[in-house]
């Protein structure tokens, strides 16, 4: 699926928890309250059984998701690349394991 692009009809059997936003205002930085988010995504991720989750780090958070073991996807095709650089050249598709 590539970014930009119509979906038109959901699976029936997903591959991913797909996180599209999660943000704390920053006055609320550092309380830990983007853990306990994440946290409760990861464990409705598990509910629906699924074993992956993938984002798209944005506005310098990279470090954040890698906390959660979130790592780049070394697997974008140059076009997907340059979709990725249209939401800023610190912008990664990532991907976490639920299991690990």
């Amino acid at each position: 699926m590539e970014l930009d692009s119509s979906i038109g009809s959901l699976p029936k059997v997903p591959n991913y928890y797909y996180i599209h936003d999660l943000s704390v205002e920053p006055e609320f930085q550092g309380a830990r309250i983007g853990s306990k988010m994440f946290a409760k995504v990861k464990a409705l991720a598990s509910d629906l059984q699924l074993s992956k989750l993938m984002l798209i780090s944005v506005q310098n958070s990279k470090g954040f998701w890698a906390r959660f073991g979130f790592v780049p996807s070394e697997e974008l095709s140059d076009e997907m690349l340059a979709k990725l650089r249209s939401y800023g050249s610190e912008a990664y598709l990532m991907i976490a394991s639920i299991g690990e």
